[in-house]
């Protein structure tokens, strides 16, 4: 089974990452929030269980002070040579710090930013199926813009 890592920032988005979980199939998702992340020790727990992982994503909300001992894991992430996708708010490191093709990072990130279960299961799903190179991507028609507001009527 495909282990990918995720981690984000805020808990507002574990609903649909935990729907999108249960949709993947082949796919180990091993997801950490901040409030699971108390410090160093909790990192590093969390590094060494991604040491295999296919992917990381750390979907952070501002700057690298989102996401505890944040040098820490990507240090770690990198000489473990696992392939590293950081999203970010506003700040210029997230693309530095990631280690995966330019265009990858951003499809991944287009994936988040758009929200939504189907986005956030595409996306976490986007380095099994092949990622950049196309190999498996077929099945998948790319980031879906969901609407800002809407009304259900029965």
């Amino acid at each position: 089974m495909t282990q990918i890592g995720l981690y984000t920032a805020t808990e507002n988005e574990l609903g649909a990452v935990q729907t999108a979980a249960e949709q993947l199939t082949g796919i180990d998702l091993v997801v950490r929030s901040e409030s699971d992340l108390d410090g160093q020790r909790d990192v590093a727990s969390f590094v060494d269980e991604l040491g295999d992982a296919a992917a990381v994503v750390l979907w952070l909300h501002g700057g690298r002070d989102s996401m505890p001992a944040y040098e820490f894991a990507v240090d770690e992430l990198r000489d473990a040579g696992v392939p590293l996708v950081v999203k970010a708010t506003g700040d210029a490191f997230a693309p530095e710090d990631t280690t995966v093709a330019p265009a990858d990072r951003e499809a991944v990130s287009k994936y988040l930013e758009y929200g939504g279960t189907g986005n956030i299961a595409d996306g976490v799903g986007f380095f099994p199926r092949g990622g950049g190179d196309g190999a498996g991507a077929d099945a998948v028609v790319g980031p879906l813009e969901l609407p800002p507001a809407g009304v259900f009527q029965p």
